[in-house]
């Protein structure tokens, strides 16, 4: 269990005192580590540019190469399209489900 969390700016992350992070941790200490960067969030500019490199750098032939070897293929977007793409899953998902009948037991 954390000792200490401390906000280190307005909009991102948290120093975390009294964890060893170099041992596992079990659901108990992992949630009271992992709660204060989900509660403080990514700031936009940041996701932009995160996206935008990983964007780049599945654009690389070495990429594009490793993928290839798993039968798949690279297909890079923003995180905005990325969203549209899982919202339209899912809503495709849910209709198949609703339309065999499935369940959760």
């Amino acid at each position: 269990m954390p000792q200490s969390v401390r906000p280190l700016s307005f909009a991102l992350g948290a120093e975390i005192a009294g964890v060893d992070l170099a041992e596992a941790l079990g659901n108990a200490e992992f949630d009271p580590v992992h709660r204060p960067f989900l509660e403080r969030g990514i700031l936009p500019e940041l996701v932009k540019k995160i996206a935008d490199e990983a964007v780049r750098a599945a654009a690389t032939e070495g990429a594009k190469s490793v993928v290839a070897q798993q039968g798949g293929d690279v297909v890079a977007s923003t995180p905005a399209e990325f969203a549209a793409f899982i919202d339209a899953e899912l809503k495709r998902c849910e209709a198949i489900v609703r339309e065999a009948g499935m369940t959760v037991e």
